[in-house]
Formats: structure tokens, sequence, C-alpha cells
């Protein structure tokens, strides 16, 4: 009698929880299905895609905000700004910039503890339809 109960709701639990799983995938596949087939991107413009902060005091910290515009079709979502390493500090609106709309990222440098010529970079991701960009800063870092 209780195999007869098991064998009735194993079925029953293993459709329960299935419907389920491919319920949120199709949800998931047919959002971006939509975003593929319709064509449409969010495109970064910047600018310029490099600064030189020329000759900088060792210890010294100097900020440069690159200006970018959404050339695209749809609104441009930053996901994530990365700097090349602790010295290079990205910052940047995490609101979707409509199109044409501009917007900009602030990059700081932190000389500490550095000499000499410097190249930095900052990588963005976003949902453009080349999400991967790349800005460089440049510096010459003079000891005190």
């Amino acid at each position: 009698m209780k195999n007869r109960k098991f064998l009735f709701i194993l079925p029953v639990f293993f459709s329960l929880f299935f419907s389920c799983k491919n319920s949120d995938k199709s949800s998931e596949n047919e959002i971006s299905t939509d975003l593929v087939t319709s064509g449409k991107y969010a495109e970064i413009k910047f600018d310029k895609y490099e600064h030189n902060f020329g000759d900088v005091i060792e210890g010294e910290t100097v900020t440069h905000y690159f200006y970018f515009t959404n050339v695209g079709e749809v609104d441009l979502i930053i996901s994530q700004a990365n700097g090349s390493c602790g010295c290079t500090v990205p910052e940047f609106t995490k609101d979707p910039v409509k199109p044409g709309e501009k917007g900009k990222l602030k990059v700081s440098f932190k000389s500490e503890g550095r000499s000499g010529t410097q190249n930095k970079t900052v990588n963005l991701t976003t949902n453009s339809k080349d999400p991967y960009t790349e800005l460089n800063i440049f510096a010459n870092v003079i000891s005190k």
C-alpha cells in the first residue's frame, strides 16, 4: 500500500518540479530572443578613449572624466568598470542611459608608491553590440 502511494506521488512531484523549472527558462529565453531578434542595440561612444595626466607628483590622486553618448537604439547599461590595478579607480552610473543621452565615467589615479611612466586601463562591460570597451590613462609620476 505504501509503495502505491509513493509511486503515485513521485511522478506528480517530478512533473511539478520540472514544469516550474522549464517555465522559468522559457521566459529567460523569450527575453534574450526578443533582444536578439529586435536588431536594436545600445552603443557607447566616447569623446576620447585615452587621457594623459602629464607630470604627477608621487602621492597625488588625480581625476579625469570620460564623457560618452549612447548612440544606440535602446537604453545603455554599464554593468562593470574595472581598473587594471588598485591605483586606478573607475566610478560609473548604475542608471540606464537613454538613446541620444550623454553620461560620464570618473577615473581616479592614485600615484602613491609609483614612479616613472604609468599606463593604466579601465575595462567596461556594457549591453552594447560590442560589450567591451577599453579606456587608457597615462601619467609620468615624479618622485618627491
